[in-house]
């Protein structure tokens, strides 16, 4: 009986020491933040999810690239503040290392959704409930000198240009670049 109380004294010893416990002083220890991306069906977009995190300079924390279709994703952090930004694309956007949105040279923007939201984590668990905003426009290019039922641009190359080329996880900000589609 003695051999086996020392040995759970040991075991319980060790587990105490290894890791954050309700008997100590809770404030060091991480926290779980779950990021809730429940409303994409609306979007009628079927692709990808980047999800980032940031700390208070701006600095990327952590990130995650999932399918559309999951409800959250979680990550262990130490108890601060941060920005949380996410978007949904599809095909023709790519992501730089900094964590900015960008259209692929020479192709058509995707219909893009996101939202960025400040966030403490400060307990065991906090939740950012993602609430998705409409990134894009649908333009429709029409020839007024064309007649009903013909071809409005038949033997003509349109080309569409812009002067900002993505978007920035951490705000939703658009930034500068050359946007050209033909």
């Amino acid at each position: 009986m003695k051999r086996y109380s020392i040995g759970v004294f040991l075991v319980a010893a060790s587990v105490l020491a290894a890791s954050c416990t309700v008997l100590e002083e809770r404030t060091p220890c991480p926290g779980e933040l779950v990021v809730d991306i429940p409303d994409l069906n609306r979007t009628g977009v079927d692709g990808t999810v980047q999800v980032g995190v940031f700390d208070g300079m701006g600095n990327k924390v952590d990130g995650a690239l999932v399918p559309a279709g999951q409800d959250s994703v979680v990550f262990i952090l130490p108890k601060d503040d941060y920005v949380v930004g996410s978007a949904v694309f599809q095909d023709n956007t790519l992501f730089t290392a900094d964590e900015r949105l960008f259209v692929k040279a020479g192709e058509q923007s995707d219909r893009v959704w996101s939202f960025s939201e400040n966030v403490t984590v400060s307990g065991e668990q906090t939740v950012c409930r993602g609430t998705y905003h409409k990134q894009y426009s649908l333009i429709t290019v029409k020839n007024a000198s064309v007649a009903a039922g013909e071809d409005d641009f038949f033997g003509m190359e349109v080309t569409v240009t812009g002067r900002w080329c993505g978007l920035d996880l951490r705000d939703c900000s658009s930034f500068p670049g050359e946007f050209r589609y033909v």
